[in-house]
């Protein structure tokens, strides 16, 4: 569902709002509308449950939701048992509040829905023109108004719990492109800081709402929506390493554990029953920089054993979804394996971890070159359009775009070849603050307004004569497919 401030509701509804409405409120109005639509969403406590016939206020974004889980960590110092209840929030009954047994669930599946909702009226506003002039087609690159939508990045992410099920660690898996994936390690006290709020850390928003609660924490952390998400305890890895038998590596770290010795320090022949064990283990004391160390080790040496010795298809389960199909994947590229970048707040195992902004965004950019936004506005929707007549310059400048916060929905080529300045259009002045960012970090072009539709998208980047020298600073693309292809679906004549 495109959120179009001041536009004519033609799908059913389509909230509006005056151009000093944040991003956050902008989520809220699309969920309220799409709770109001779906009556199991607006109540999920029966009345009889309070002896109440008010109805709770339906939840409101995922911003707000973060607030509540950050409050509930916010008020007990250490991280909750694993299956334990809540404990409660001042002021609050003693038992977990109805809002974690029903609204967060709710709201978690609302945003879900929410999203495929936005990706389809957002497809269909390109395909039809809705909002704009639709021109001839053409599937000729070369030519004016030829325009490709990009195939978002593959994703998965990987809960990693103990035998009490606790969370130890996560892990990022991407089909980046033709030639390489890529895998980003987390530890388990990797915190979102959203200004305002205390530190959100990823195990306590698993213990709280379990994958859907780590899922949205690790969208919101990493700025990219993710596809699937899937938990490995012990059992699952020994069952995932044992096709690939024993897994070598140098343990860099002594693993100790209650002064018994798990894990010397040194060369290392894993057995597929140990994995979990070793991924999972610290010691008093112990770092969980030295964990996540560990992990990235194991990650690189399995993928790559996996690779020489043919055994990918000897994996359980699906060969089409979840694990088995990133596995599958990775085993025709080159793996590149990396660990999130950031420093914890302490030398102790469960410090907080807080993440690199100044790293991560290279990291994202290489690992995920074509991420979706894992919520209205926290990526700007780019189409990049060229005006000089190399459709190729589009594909050069999406990693820089995607490093500077960007979702690239499409690439092509403008209606004319003739472009001497650079200009980025914008839509809606809510967005202008992040497309001046945007212009700051090319360091060509203008900035213009456009009063029509946006097309599904935030901002128009048309390339001109000024851009050529940041093509050559671009260098080479990280965009493995064919010059001719970009995504699946051939779009001509789209071109503003």
């Amino acid at each position: 569902m495109t959120l179009r401030r001041g536009a004519a509701p033609d799908d059913g509804w389509s909230p509006s709002a005056s151009p000093d409405t944040g991003d956050e409120r902008v989520v809220e109005a699309g969920l309220f509308a799409l709770l109001e639509d779906n009556a199991e969403f607006v109540d999920p406590v029966p009345a009889t449950m309070d002896g109440s016939d008010s109805r709770p206020a339906p939840p409101a974004g995922p911003l707000r939701a973060l607030r509540t889980v950050a409050a509930v960590a916010a008020a007990r110092p250490d991280r909750p048992v694993r299956g334990a209840p809540v404990p409660a929030i001042a002021g609050s009954p003693s038992e977990p509040s109805p809002f974690w047994r029903f609204g967060f669930p709710a709201l978690v599946l609302a945003l879900s829905l929410l999203a495929v909702t936005l990706v389809r009226v957002g497809l269909n506003d390109v395909l039809t023109g809705r909002g704009g002039q639709m021109a001839d087609r053409t599937r000729d690159p070369s030519a004016p108004g030829y325009e490709v939508l990009t195939e978002p990045t593959p994703t998965l992410l990987v809960v990693q719990t103990d035998t009490t099920g606790a969370v130890t660690g996560s892990t990022l898996m991407a089909l980046s492109g033709e030639k390489v994936g890529g895998v980003i390690v987390m530890p388990p006290g990797t915190a979102i800081t959203i200004p305002g709020m205390p530190p959100i850390r990823f195990d306590v928003a698993y213990d709280v709402n379990e994958l859907p609660g780590i899922k949205l924490s690790a969208e919101l952390a990493l700025q990219v929506g993710i596809g699937d998400v899937t938990v490995i305890d012990p059992t699952k890895w020994a069952d995932l390493v044992e096709p690939v038998g024993m897994v070598a590596l140098t343990n860099p770290e002594e693993v100790r554990v209650d002064g018994k010795v798990l894990f010397r320090t040194g060369p290392l022949e894993l057995k597929p029953a140990d994995v979990g064990s070793y991924l999972s283990a610290v010691g008093s004391g112990e770092s969980d920089v030295n964990r996540l160390n560990r992990n990235r080790l194991f990650w690189d040496a399995w993928l790559d054993k996996m690779k020489t010795t043919g055994t990918v298809d000897a994996l359980p389960g699906e060969s089409t979804s979840g694990i088995g199909k990133f596995l599958r994947g990775m085993s025709t590229l080159e793996a590149d394996v990396a660990a999130l970048p950031g420093e914890p707040q302490g030398m102790a195992s469960g410090s907080l971890f807080t993440i690199s902004e100044i790293g991560l965004g290279p990291m994202v950019a290489r690992m995920v070159p074509f991420p979706v936004s894992p919520a209205e506005g926290v990526r700007l929707r780019v189409r990049v359009l060229d005006g000089t007549g190399r459709f190729s310059h589009g594909k050069s400048l999406a990693p820089t775009l995607v490093q500077a916060g960007c979702e690239i929905t499409a690439i092509g080529n403008a209606k004319t070849f003739d472009i001497a300045t650079t200009e980025l259009i914008y839509y809606d002045d809510a967005r202008r603050e992040k497309v001046e960012k945007i212009a700051a970090t090319l360091g060509v072009g203008r900035i213009l307004k456009s009063d029509a539709a946006g097309q599904g998208v935030d901002l128009t980047i048309i390339l001109g004569a000024d851009a050529e020298q940041l093509m050559k600073d671009a260098g080479s693309t990280v965009i493995t497919s064919p010059p001719e292809v970009v995504g699946t679906t051939i779009l001509g004549g789209t071109s503003g």
